[in-house]
């Protein structure tokens, strides 16, 4: 994929995050559609790994614009990142099972050390607190991946590099 369709990909998912998801927010809990976008490029291109620094920036903004500390989550979706690209490596990328079960992994990590790294900050909420907007933060963004999916599965199959073909 372009830098530039990467790029514009990336202004489009924050800019959404800042404004669209949360009028679809459920208990106030919306999908993180800059953590799956770059799942999404990650797991289908084979260069998908060079996304990981537009998440990191982009999350680095989130943080300046709506978060409480500036830095977590640009740390997780280093970290995410990582996570996506050892599963591309390991995982059938042509099936969507095996996407939603990544996205699963690392929505549930990545709640679970947000949650940690605010702790360790001094946020005051409880574990039951953050822990309760969970399952429903999971289905969010399993939904928008399985979306993403079937959009950009087609475009990045033609893309892809058979190692079994002659």
């Amino acid at each position: 994929m372009s830098f530039k369709k990467v790029l514009f990909i990336f202004i489009v998912a924050f800019l959404c995050q800042l404004s669209l998801v949360n009028i679809f927010a459920v208990k106030n809990t919306g999908p993180n559609l800059i953590l799956c976008v770059m799942i999404m490029i990650t797991f289908l291109y084979e260069d998908g790994f060079r996304s990981i620094p537009f998440a990191i920036f982009f999350g680095l903004l989130l943080d300046i614009c709506a978060g409480l500390y500036v830095g977590v989550t640009p740390l997780l979706m280093l970290g995410a990142g990582i996570f996506t690209e050892v599963a591309r490596i390991w995982l059938n990328t042509e099936k969507i099972y095996t996407l939603l079960t990544t996205v699963l992994i690392i929505t549930i990590m990545y709640h679970v050390l947000y949650f940690v790294a605010m702790k360790i900050l001094g946020n005051p909420a409880g574990a039951v607190f953050a822990l309760k907007g969970l399952p429903l933060f999971v289905i969010y963004n399993c939904a928008v991946c399985a979306i993403m999916f079937v959009m950009m599965h087609k475009k990045a199959e033609k893309y892809h590099n058979d190692r079994y073909s002659i």
